[in-house]
Parts: C-alpha cells; sequence; structure tokens
C-alpha cells in the first residue's frame, strides 16, 4: 500500500506491479545449481562455443610464440664425427684468446662466426632464429662455466641443441638440450640466476669471515653441481671436458699427436709442446712465498688433478704446472688490466 504525501490519499499496487516486483527480486538472486545442472549448461555451452583442442607440439609453438622463442624444428646431430672435428679444431684454436668468440653450426651445416668484446660474444637480434637447433660454442676469457647472458640468450630464447663455453684452462662446459620446453629452459634459467646470486652471498659472507677463498672458483663450482645434479629435471643434461681429453680417429690426420699417453692437439697454443719446455718464472722470494701460499690455501680438488691451472692472484694471472704433491711450477705470469 502507497501515500500520496500531497492528498494523503492511499492506494495498493496492481497485481501486475506486485508479479513484476517478485520477478525483479528473483532474478536478482544468483543462480545456485547442482553439479549435474552444471555440467548440463557446460555441456550447452561448448556446443555453442567450441574450444579448440591443441597437440601438445601445437600448443609449445604457440607458447614459443607468445613468448618470443623459437620453435622446434631440425637440430644438429652431436653425435657426428665431422661436428666433434669442427668444435674440436675450434675450441682447440681460439680457447686462451683475450677476447671471446663464437661458432654456430646450423642444422643444414651453414657454420657461421662471431667476434666479441672481453665478456662477451657479439651479435643481432636476427642470429638468435638461426640458433634454433644448432650448437653453439665459444669462448671464455676466464676460467668461469656459463654466463646468465649465455644461458638466457642461447638456451631460453635461441633453443640451441647444443650450447658449449671452453675456458682459458680448456676446460669444455656442455649443455644438451633434450627436447625441453620453453617452460622447461624458462625454469631452468630462473634456477640457475637464483643459484649464483646464492653462491655469490656465501663467497662474500666466508671472504667477510676471513677466510680465504677464491670468490669466482667457490660460484663456478656451486653452479657446476647444480647443472651435475639437476639438469635432468629441466630435460637438459651437462657434461664438462678438457681440450687435450678430446680423442678423434686418425689423429695425425685430424691434427693429434700421440703424447705420453694423452693425447695433445698440436694447433692449441698452450700444448703445441711440451709442459718440460715451458721455462720456469723466476718471482721475487717475498712474492714466491705468496703465490705458492695462495695456490696451496686455494686449490681446488678439481684443479689439483690437473696438469696446468691458472690463478688470480692480486694484479697477475699466474699460469702454473701442478707436479702433484704441492709441487708447483710457474709457467707464466699476466698483468690482469
Amino acid at each position: 500500500m502507497r501515500q500520496d504525501v500531497w492528498s494523503k490519499r492511499t492506494w495498493e499496487a496492481s497485481p501486475e506491479e506486485l508479479q513484476a516486483r517478485k520477478d525483479a527480486a528473483e532474478a536478482a538472486k544468483p543462480t545456485v545449481n547442482t553439479p549435474e545442472q552444471a555440467k548440463e549448461l557446460e555441456r550447452q555451452a561448448l556446443e555453442k562455443n567450441p574450444v579448440t583442442k591443441l597437440s601438445h607440439e601445437q600448443a609449445e609453438e604457440l607458447e614459443a610464440k607468445i613468448l618470443g622463442t623459437n620453435d622446434k624444428k631440425d637440430s644438429v646431430d652431436t653425435s657426428s664425427e665431422v661436428v666433434a672435428r669442427q668444435l674440436n679444431e675450434w675450441e682447440s684454436q681460439n680457447y686462451s684468446n683475450d677476447s671471446e668468440k663464437g661458432l654456430l653450426i646450423m642444422p643444414d651445416g651453414t657454420v657461421k662466426d662471431f667476434a666479441g668484446t672481453d665478456h662477451h660474444v657479439t651479435g643481432k637480434e636476427d642470429d638468435i632464429a638461426l640458433m634454433n637447433g644448432a650448437v653453439f660454442t665459444h669462448n671464455h676469457p676466464t676460467d668461469n662455466t656459463f654466463s646468465q647472458n649465455d644461458i638466457v640468450t642461447g638456451l631460453v630464447k635461441g633453443n640451441l641443441k647444443e650450447m658449449r663455453a671452453v675456458t682459458s684452462t680448456g676446460d669444455i662446459h656442455i649443455l644438451r638440450n633434450n627436447d625441453a620446453s620453453v617452460i622447461d629452459r624458462r625454469k631452468f634459467a630462473a634456477d640457475y640466476s637464483q643459484m649464483r646470486m646464492k653462491a655469490e652471498n656465501i663467497a662474500n659472507k666466508k671472504i667477510l669471515r676471513g677466510e680465504h677463498i677464491d670468490k669466482d672458483e667457490y660460484v663456478k663450482g656451486r653452479l657446476e653441481k647444480f647443472m651435475e645434479e639437476h639438469a635432468n629435471e629441466y630435460n637438459l643434461s651437462y657434461t664438462k671436458s678438457h681440450i687435450n681429453e678430446i680423442s678423434i680417429d686418425k689423429s695425425i690426420q685430424s691434427g693429434i699427436l700421440e703424447s705420453n699417453g694423452n693425447r695433445i692437439n698440436i694447433g692449441m697454443q698452450f700444448f703445441s709442446k711440451s709442459i718440460e719446455d715451458f721455462a720456469t718464472i723466476i718471482l721475487p722470494k717475498d712474492e714466491y712465498a705468496h703465490v705458492m701460499s695462495e695456490i696451496a690455501t686455494n686449490i681446488t680438488e678439481e684443479q689439483s688433478t690437473k696438469r696446468v691451472i691458472k690463478k688470480h692472484i692480486g694484479d697477475y694471472i699466474y699460469t702454473v704446472e701442478n707436479k702433484g704433491f704441492g709441487n708447483y711450477r710457474v709457467i707464466g705470469k699476466d698483468l690482469i688490466e
């Protein structure tokens, strides 16, 4: 019942008006369906607007386009003897460069060289598309493993079949892509970055506590261990080799000579002659004592197994012959500029 405030007259709403109010109130209530009703409504909706179902490959291709990464096509046969010889020759000739260089071997056999600076290989954005399914190797003037930029550019964006880095000491780091999805590769890159930051923080704390450690060596060791133990979780695999551990049949034809049971590439700058042929660097007494102390204190387990090691001590990089049982001979000294 309503009342006109001016005339004081009252009247009742018509049946039609009352029904309209009731309908409006019911319409405002949220609809609650039983599970059966919900499934039926979903079925009817899908019949009107069917969802396109994508195969696993189609989903990855769409995902790759959205994320701006390469999709999967043909890849280099990394077991090929021809590819192995190309990599061995390039890495043997370029591992001791002062600046970074790179070599890309594409699925169709095309090879492309890259120049670089002290810290990275230079290239264009278009070069990333060439990396799809390819093998890329490059040298690191230091003794470090893969950088974060290596992982992001080569693995996540480039979708390389295999990425390699040969260090100044002849170590070869190899990260192989076993059909990892772009999500796998992005997750690996994120976790690799976190591991690097964690290792750097721990190393800094150790140094602040007065511990004598080589920060670069410590971080490298943690990253290598992470890849060794967890790469397979991302459909990747990590291995580590060394230049003079690589052997190829027909040694003389491929430029490799046999020497005391070890295969040595005659094209390498450092191993082009016997270690004994390198003269001993005579250091002042105090400097010699300091260098020997630093090496004995900070040599890693891995370095202790190598014939030749390099150490950053003060303003210099010392090249040292490891004769075993704490017996070291300095055969190189280079100023860090």
